[in-house]
């Protein structure tokens, strides 16, 4: 099937503003639609509320360090680009009342990071930047461009679809039971880090090392190792690192869990006023 690009001046498409408006909406909606499952996916363990990662194009939820959690990563942002390109478009479409090309949108989406939850993006920039930036090029390429099309996909593209899908919410559920560590409420007193290593999972996990030397506890009469510390089920223990100063970038946590030993990186990142790493 074939369109025809709407000629340019025929249509009145809305003001710049205009757009900027019905972008936050449909944000608001998306962030409504994903942020349920996200809760649920919180609940079990999957993920956890974290203080985020630094890095570009693509840090998180996961941090990208391996095949199994950048494939865990993209996986994550190609749903969040699915579903805020449908609910951000349609939601345009019904109060635009003009053609709004969802596919666009998912490029637009894609290139900004402005969507709920979705920690890539293909342009470095964030916050207000890229919302205006996401503004123009909606405005300017996916309102009243092309005409909507209506397309049927072959059966066998359905089913592979599912299969994908399928695959994608298996490798991301499995890599989050297995790594169910996560460093949060990170301080820097006199600079030395101290963060919280929070077990999101139903496992029980025994901590064997730390990649730089470190203790167990917050304060300086808590000097237990980290070798054999047990991080209980949906628990956490306070992690102190001796060396003052920012974190190594490679930091990471070996530890024993359903009978094997595994790693995980971590990504402690103290707040801005209290050390800029």
């Amino acid at each position: 099937m074939t369109s025809v690009a709407i000629p340019e001046g025929t249509v009145q498409r809305p003001g710049f503003w205009r757009v900027l408006w019905e972008l936050i909406v449909g944000y608001l909606f998306s962030l409504i639609a994903l942020g349920v499952p996200v809760i649920g996916l919180v609940l079990v363990g999957v993920f956890d509320w974290h203080d985020g990662f630094r890095g570009w194009p693509l840090n998180g939820p996961y941090v990208p360090a391996g095949v199994w959690a950048i494939l865990a990563d993209l996986f994550c942002a190609i749903v969040v680009v699915l579903v805020s390109s449908v609910i951000i478009a349609g939601s345009m479409q019904a109060e635009l009342r003009l053609p709004v090309s969802r596919l666009v949108v998912g490029v637009v989406v894609a290139l900004t990071g402005v969507a709920p939850f979705l920690d890539a993006r293909l342009l470095p920039l964030t916050g207000p930047a890229a919302l205006l930036v996401a503004t123009y090029l909606v405005r300017r390429f996916a309102i009243a461009r092309v005409p909507p099309l209506s397309i049927r996909p072959p059966r066998w593209l359905l089913f592979a679809g599912a299969a994908a899908g399928i695959a994608g919410v298996t490798l991301t559920a499995s890599y989050g039971v297995a790594h169910p560590l996560w460093p949060n409420s990170v301080n820097a007193n006199g600079r030395q880090i101290s963060f919280i290593l929070r077990n999101a999972g139903f496992a029980e996990v025994t901590l064997v090392d730390v990649s730089t030397p470190a203790r167990v506890g917050a304060t300086p009469w808590e000097g237990r190792p980290v070798r054999g510390v047990v991080v209980p089920a949906r628990g956490s223990r306070w992690i102190t690192l001796l060396e003052r100063g920012c974190p190594p970038k490679d930091l990471t946590v070996r530890y024993r869990i359903f009978g094997r030993v595994t790693s995980a990186p971590l990504r402690p990142v103290p707040p801005p006023l209290e050390l800029r790493c």
